[in-house]
């Protein structure tokens, strides 16, 4: 059984996971956001 470090909140590469998906889901819709705002007005 591995001992996890939950106790301390999140671990390093639990943050940095969270921060490239939000990254990459960023670079991902602001194009599309864009494009869908310039079309609607």
């Amino acid at each position: 059984m591995l001992h996890k470090e939950t106790d301390a909140g999140f671990s390093l590469l639990e943050v940095m996971v969270v921060v490239l998906v939000i990254g990459v889901l960023t670079a991902i819709a602001t194009p599309a956001w864009s494009g869908f705002v310039q079309r609607h007005r």
